[in-house]
């Protein structure tokens, strides 16, 4: 996972990169409302993290990245997981753990 960065600059005033390049990236947070958290309702497949019930989904974004989420429920924490290669966001999102 050496090419896995976690990028959030905001705003560079008088950037010149016209194409910024695509970067891998997880990103962990919680949600108000699963129900109707767009990335929470992405992820339908069921499975379990450390014993607690979570679900599971991916889409592509419109950059062409694979974008893989995974909700544990009773903790209402999204894990969202950005890659050009599927398998990679797959695979970190597989690493996840609740402790």
């Amino acid at each position: 996972m050496a090419d896995t960065v976690v990028v959030d600059p905001g705003p560079i005033p008088a950037c010149m990169v016209t194409n910024p390049p695509l970067v891998s990236y997880a990103w962990l947070r919680t949600s108000g409302d699963l129900r109707v958290d767009r990335e929470a309702t992405l992820a339908t497949q069921p499975v379990t993290v450390s014993g607690h019930g979570a679900r599971r989904g991916r889409d592509r974004l419109p950059d062409g990245r694979t974008r893989v989420v995974l909700v544990v429920v009773d903790r209402q924490v999204i894990v969202v997981a950005v890659s050009s290669r599927p398998d990679l966001a797959l695979q970190i999102i597989d690493s996840a753990s609740v402790v």
